[in-house]
């Protein structure tokens, strides 16, 4: 689980340290850090990046929390994603009460002009899962505030 302080490092399940500042950065033009395009950077961590979990971080929480060995627990987590995977591609949208939405939809296809030879290009319709999260997970995320706009996340 991640414990944060005020000006001290974030630290992952005892093993791994991340500074906060690693967020910061992404700020800043040209900085290192998170941005919306690339996603995280290396910030000299090996297995965590500016404080991202990753499944076997979930894995190891839930096995926490379960008090059960961390091979059941990435089991468990395995299985819940293949079966919301499977939901989602047979019925097209998974609702988790309390927690969120997941819906599969199709991005229309569009026709643009290549900006260096001037070529006209056809994008294609794609396929898309988008996630909507429900108030109650944006407001305990948020730490109890009034919840944000919700935002829509959607996963290529």
């Amino acid at each position: 689980m991640a414990h944060t302080s005020q000006n001290g490092p974030m630290v992952l399940s005892g093993r791994t340290t991340v500074k906060d500042t690693c967020l910061e950065k992404s700020a800043v033009p040209g900085g290192e850090g998170l941005s919306r395009e690339s996603g995280p950077q290396d910030c000299g961590t090996r297995d965590w990046c500016c404080g991202w979990a990753n499944k076997a971080e979930l894995s190891d929480t839930v096995a926490e929390k379960l008090g059960i060995s961390r091979k059941r627990a990435m089991r468990t987590v395995n299985a819940v994603l293949r079966v919301i995977t499977d939901l989602l591609r047979d019925k097209g949208k998974v609702a988790v009460k309390g927690f969120g939405t997941f819906e599969s939809r199709t991005r229309k296809g569009r026709a643009y002009k290549h900006p260096k030879t001037g070529e006209s290009v056809v994008v294609p319709d794609k396929g898309t899962v988008v996630f909507k999260p429900s108030k109650n997970l944006l407001a305990k995320v948020h730490g109890g505030e009034t919840p944000l706009p919700r935002p829509e996340l959607i996963l290529d």
